[in-house]
């Protein structure tokens, strides 16, 4: 084959490459989709359905969501981090083969929890978390994630959009502060139903409401080439906002700014067409709750292992000691080696006169026991 014939052939096949991925990306450009907002809620396996709420427990349908088959549960749990809690968090069903607690990043900051940006199912970097009901607690390990937005997809649209499961695309979201969220992942197939599905701190970052709608802009394949070039400049120019909300790369949002616990309605391109009472983050567990924490005292199989989050980098030497077994306790000092403490612990340190309670890796310490060690200047710290 001489040098000619080769120079032909190779031009004939990037032509027909050209001509197939323009074809696509006329296609694809500017589709337009639902978005739908999604506050922090818990899917569960019918194993802690039964630990939460009791043997033989069945989870009851309190309507459908937009999804199909999936449904807003009667059911509500409280989430709870090392340094702070969610009161009356939704449960969506059915029932999944892992457990699985989604929350925004600002959600993670609350709660006192390093989590993942992750697809939803893919736990292998999740992050452990407690789940209580009204007389129940469970450590929910490799659970909690901060999911990743993406696009479902029904067959038909995705037939229309000329993209299929697994593809990605950038979505411009068209509201008062409209924003390009970059590589969307496509979910597409018969169990789903099109929308895209962001979080409620992304929400936030695009003033979304429930009339916005998204567009496709970019098609992105190996390369991430682009469906059109008027594409480019707006995305260069989206604000720094964006880059928080859509890639998670840059410094988290302040704690405080807490939405409603509610995931889309079915047929309704909405995130919460009726109110629900919001899920509430605080310090303190009172009541049933309360009870359903001191049970996680006696729990000798619960696990270590919850990453905190804090610098403690100033005490390195100290907790490396500790562990080593080769620095005795300051005086003033009291080590716990529970893995769960409660309230009457701390104020049993306390009462002994203990002014610094050292705990080891993993342990938790309950809200009512933090307050408890303020009101008592008892200072708390960790070996590691």
């Amino acid at each position: 084959m001489n040098e000619d014939m080769i120079k032909r052939v190779v031009s004939t096949v990037v032509r027909q490459c050209l001509a197939e991925q323009n074809k696509k990306a006329v296609c694809c450009f500017g589709f337009e989709v639902p978005v739908e907002a999604s506050g922090k809620h818990v899917h569960l396996t019918q194993e802690d359905v039964e630990r939460l709420f009791g043997a033989g427990h069945q989870l009851t349908p309190k309507r459908m969501i937009s999804q199909p088959g999936q449904f807003l549960s009667e059911e509500r749990v409280t989430i709870l981090g090392p340094q702070g809690c969610f009161h009356n968090v939704a449960v969506l069903g059915p029932v999944r083969a892992h457990t699985q607690v989604e929350v925004s990043l600002t959600d993670a900051q609350a709660l006192g929890v390093d989590a993942q940006v992750a697809m939803s199912g893919d736990l292998s970097h999740a992050a452990d978390i407690m789940i209580l009901s009204g007389n129940a607690c469970i450590l929910a390990e490799k659970s909690l994630i901060v999911a990743k937005n993406h696009l479902h997809m029904d067959p038909e649209s995705a037939a229309k959009a000329g993209l299929k499961d697994g593809d990605v695309v950038d979505i411009e979201v068209g509201t008062d502060r409209p924003l390009i969220f970059r590589h969307v992942p496509v979910r597409a197939g018969e169990k789903h139903k099109l929308a895209m599905h962001i979080d409620y701190d992304e929400a936030n970052a695009c003033d979304y409401s429930k009339t916005g709608k998204g567009r496709i802009v970019r098609i992105c394949d190996g390369s991430c080439q682009m469906a059109c070039g008027g594409a480019a400049s707006r995305t260069g120019s989206a604000a720094a906002g964006q880059a928080a909300a859509v890639t998670g790369e840059t410094s988290r949002p302040a704690a405080g700014t807490f939405a409603e616990p509610e995931t889309a309605a079915a047929g309704t391109g909405s995130a919460a067409p009726e109110r629900e009472p919001a899920a509430a983050v605080t310090g303190r567990i009172g009541g049933n709750q309360g009870k359903a924490v001191e049970l996680a005292r006696s729990k000798e199989n619960i696990p270590t292992g919850l990453r905190f989050k804090g610098n403690q980098a100033g005490a390195v030497k100290q907790r490396e000691a500790y562990l080593e077994g080769s620095a005795e306790p300051d005086p003033g000092d009291m080590v716990l080696t529970e893995k769960f403490i409660s309230e009457g612990q701390v104020k049993a340190a306390a009462d002994s006169g203990a002014r610094c309670i050292v705990l080891k890796p993993g342990a938790i310490l309950s809200p009512l026991a933090k307050d408890c060690a303020a009101r008592y200047h008892v200072r708390i710290r960790y070996t590691s």
